[in-house]
């Protein structure tokens, strides 16, 4: 459901995809647990739209822990989160060590302190309609985590191949204390639950400064208006899929310039998934390290699976193509072909 592509101040192509790797994660994570509410007695969809795209407005801090399953292997990964009233949040990775590093968030900005990387949020009207269109929202009962009295929401899918999800969502201040998400065939592939909350009335602002004596490395984002516009940037030979599943529609179009390297990111949402294609003239990413060899109809391509979300890249016609999604191998190698 995440839309991101980072960029690397690292040449090596394992490092790239490393990051490539990590900002999907981001991206995915941040979305998965962005605040949300619920309030018996009011209507769950009329306050899911409210918190779905309005930050909390209260400083918290807090220790997230996640669980992240690729296939037989779990994954711990503990987060920092420091988040302040007026939106902008700060993501500390504690641990594992090859995720550790700092994410400022400002408005719809991602500003990471040693790969820097940007995304815009990939929620708006148009796929907050698409999330009660193809999901039911129920309300299961309600619990306790970390000391918080939370509403239990089930995000459940109206078709096949989706994923679904638990939330508990502290009803005080509607964050999201606990998500527990379920992939397209049933398995339980991402935990996450907050294990210490605090509210300090103030935040210092340097928690959130960047470094400034560093440039390179960020990412610029111009909206595309079709695909003409976006041939200008990486080629005539320029397809997009033909093929897309039900549900989706094309949420936005983007050039994406960090110094001399221009690519071109295709997103479509259904509310709660994502499609991200990353199309760039010349070779892409490496997704060598733990990637495995596949085809895709006629042309050789790679797949890594990070639990949460697969990637699949190939190369045709002189551009590299990324598909980054939470929908099947199946479905995604669908999509890919159709590119081609």
């Amino acid at each position: 459901m995440s839309s991101a592509w980072p960029s690397s101040r690292r040449n090596k192509s394992g490092k790239e995809a490393e990051v490539m790797v990590r900002g999907a994660l981001v991206g995915l994570i941040s979305f998965l647990i962005a605040s949300m509410g619920w309030e018996g007695g009011i209507d769950g969809k009329q306050i899911l739209r409210k918190t779905l795209f309005e930050a909390p407005e209260l400083n918290y801090v807090a220790v997230r822990n996640i669980t992240l399953t690729v296939g037989k292997k779990k994954i711990p990964i503990v987060q920092k989160i420091v988040h302040r009233k007026t939106g902008e949040e700060k993501i500390e990775f504690l641990s594992p060590p090859s995720l550790a590093g700092k994410v400022i968030i400002t408005g719809q900005a991602r500003e990471e302190e040693l790969e820097i990387l940007s995304t815009r949020k990939i929620l708006n009207p148009d796929a907050f309609m698409q999330l009660v269109k193809n999901y039911d929202v129920s309300l299961e009962g309600r619990d306790q985590v970390a000391g918080r009295s939370c509403a239990v929401i089930r995000i459940s899918p109206k078709m096949e191949g989706r994923p679904s999800k638990r939330l508990w969502i502290d009803t005080t201040n509607y964050i999201v204390m606990k998500a527990q998400e379920t992939n397209f065939d049933g398995k339980d592939v991402l935990l996450m639950e907050i294990s210490e909350i605090s509210f300090p009335l103030e935040l210092d602002r340097k928690l959130f400064e960047r470094k400034q004596d560093s440039k390179e490395g960020i990412s610029e984002f111009e909206p595309l208006a079709g695909i003409q516009e976006a041939k200008r940037i990486v080629g005539k030979e320029l397809k997009l899929p033909s093929y897309i599943p039900r549900g989706f529609v094309l949420h936005e179009m983007v050039a994406i310039r960090s110094g001399s390297s221009k690519a071109v990111m295709v997103g479509y949402v259904d509310g709660l998934c994502a499609i991200t294609i990353l199309i760039k003239a010349g070779p892409g990413p490496s997704l060598s390290k733990e990637a495995r060899a596949m085809k895709i109809g006629d042309v050789d391509g790679l797949i890594k699976d990070i639990g949460v979300v697969r990637i699949i890249q190939f190369q045709t016609r002189g551009l590299t193509y990324t598909i980054v999604s939470e929908l099947s191998e199946e479905e995604i190698e669908e999509i890919a072909i159709s590119c081609i």
